[in-house]
């Protein structure tokens, strides 16, 4: 499936030392917007290593209708980021990959939950693919609280259960 990253799943990540795994997960085509690009200042040699590998596919704005981003932005009150993302969502296939509460919450409402994932969502799947150690990833996950990451505060418990539903 096609996700289109946010800047705070893409920073939290790199802060994890985890977006080369999580963009092996097969089936996922990674892909960013200008906006995105531009917010990801901290992280931009690495982004453009992965653009410059085809890891990552940079979008265009210019296939988005500005009228969209504006309706969308005026709407929900996302940052330009956020709104790049679900607006390109919205005209595409792509689904969401957002660590910010609120905005998951908006972008939910627009284009539906089941289009709409987080970090963790997809460190989990790594470990259902064993592409990672349930343990390793979790170790990975506490990296990105630490780094500043806005992510849910579990324990190992709560993580490990959070796999076992998606294994079922």
């Amino acid at each position: 499936m096609n996700r289109i990253f946010d800047s705070s799943s893409l920073i939290n990540l790199a802060n994890g030392s985890l977006l080369e795994m999580i963009l092996s997960i097969p089936g996922l085509q990674a892909q960013i917007g200008p906006q995105v690009k531009e917010e990801c200042a901290s992280i931009a040699p690495l982004l453009e290593t992965m653009i410059g590998a085809g890891s990552i596919v940079m979008l265009d704005d210019e296939d988005l209708p500005a009228s969209l981003f504006f309706r969308l932005r005026e709407t929900y009150g996302l940052g330009a980021g956020e709104t790049e993302c679900l607006a390109f969502a919205k005209i595409g296939d792509q689904a969401v990959c957002c660590d910010d509460r609120a905005a998951r919450t908006m972008i939910a409402k627009e284009i539906g939950s089941k289009r709409v994932i987080g970090t963790l969502g997809l460190l989990i799947q790594g470990v259902h693919l064993d592409l990672i150690e349930a343990i390793d990833a979790f170790g990975k996950y506490q990296q990105m609280r630490l780094s500043g990451g806005f992510l849910p505060d579990w324990s190992y418990e709560q993580f490990k259960q959070a796999i076992a539903r998606l294994s079922s």
